[in-house]
């Protein structure tokens, strides 16, 4: 009998064919490989189903095309739709991950139930290079960091979608990403699901957040 991969990677994507292949190969060279790909296209109007198709020779890719577009954060939601696995790790489709990202992400979700997020330092790439580093390391109280992210008035100390894993159960628990926000769509969810979990900070750099002119 199968048993379902343990992570569901999503990449969300809109006419970005030109970055898809990086952001693709980031996931396929990583050292754990218990995973799933959904990649769902968000009726892109480049060559984005010509770059996807070479990949769905190896069977834990997918590729959902939608009949229209239907706004980058409902795009979410339905890639969430698809995921099958305990932990969800998005995934850009203008960004990559470091080969080691999903090996520390799940064992610190193996070691610590009480974590509903995952979260570690990160890179600027592209038009520009910079590190970012968090302000936090290891272990965080939920309700902690909800106080200290509301308390900082703007930005998002926790990180992008790219750099962020989350346990299904509570995603599932916390709901749909919100389509009426117009920012931070990431770190409302972020702090709904730290209302019944906790935050965990790798120290390391595990992803790359790309900067370009679109």
């Amino acid at each position: 009998m199968k048993h379902p991969a343990l992570v569901s990677v999503l990449i969300p994507t809109y006419n970005y064919a030109r970055f898809l292949d990086e952001a693709i190969q980031s996931v396929l060279n990583q050292t754990y490989q218990n995973f799933e790909l959904i990649i769902v296209d968000n009726d892109s109007k480049d060559n984005t189903e010509e770059v996807v198709t070479k990949y769905l020779v190896d069977p834990r890719v997918s590729y959902h095309r939608n009949p229209r577009n239907l706004g980058l954060v409902a795009n979410w939601n339905r890639c969430v739709h698809f995921a099958k696995g305990e932990f969800v790790k998005f995934l850009m489709a203008d960004d990559k991950f470091r080969p080691e990202l999903l090996d520390e992400f799940v064992d610190v979700m193996l070691r610590y139930p009480s974590v509903s997020l995952v979260t570690s330092n990160s890179e600027i790439f592209g038009a520009r290079s910079k590190p970012r580093i968090s302000n936090f390391i290891g272990l965080q109280s939920g309700k902690e960091m909800i106080f200290r992210c509301l308390k900082a008035g703007s930005g998002n100390l926790i990180g992008e979608p790219t750099t962020v894993m989350l346990r299904k159960s509570s995603l599932d628990r916390a709901g749909q990403f919100k389509s009426d926000f117009t920012c931070l769509v990431d770190l409302n969810m972020w702090l709904r699901i730290l209302d019944s979990g906790d935050a965990y900070f790798i120290a390391k750099s595990l992803s790359y957040f790309r900067v370009h002119n679109d």
